[in-house]
């Protein structure tokens, strides 16, 4: 079955919340993400344009812009999917596909992920998307009380313009 990117709807709220509910870590302590209304505050007025990905009715994960500067053009994409909702392929396909929306829309420059160093699975992701390294952010945020090292990586329009995505 195809999977849809829709943009966020109140429907979608639950589906998400449940989604990372299966990866209880998601969120740096400093968010105080911790129960279902933070949450949809947090998509709904924190976060920039959200697409949501559902197939059949289930809700799969999202896309959404943190820290977008209009100005410089550039963000930092955040996503996450529902634990075994999707094949790596498809979550490569579905977001190689998405990401020119980001670009196009806000005529950005720049777009940037910043990524735990231990989520394997994303910085794969990245690493095949065209995302290149381009800093290590030791102990950067608090995760369940640890600190934790991540990643930036990001992608700009040129590449992605020519051959990148």
């Amino acid at each position: 079955m195809e999977i849809n990117v829709v943009p966020l709807e109140d429907k979608h709220i639950q589906g998400l919340w449940d989604a990372v509910q299966g990866c209880p870590d998601f969120f740096a302590d400093d968010l105080s993400i911790d129960n279902f209304e933070k949450f949809r505050c947090y998509l709904l007025d924190e976060v920039t344009d959200v697409l949501v990905g559902v197939r059949g009715g289930e809700v799969l994960g999202c896309a959404y812009l943190e820290s977008l500067d209009i100005g410089k053009g550039f963000a930092c994409i955040a996503l996450f999917t529902k634990r075994g909702s999707m094949t790596p392929e498809e979550i490569f396909s579905i977001t190689k596909a998405n990401i020119p929306y980001y670009f196009k829309k806000y005529n950005l420059n720049m777009l940037y992920l910043v990524i735990r160093n231990t989520n394997k699975a994303m910085l794969k992701l990245a690493k095949a998307l065209g995302f290149l390294g381009l800093e290590v952010l030791k102990d950067y945020q608090q995760v369940k009380g640890k600190w934790t090292d991540y990643v930036i990586k990001g992608i700009i329009k040129e590449n992605l313009e020519g051959g990148g995505i």
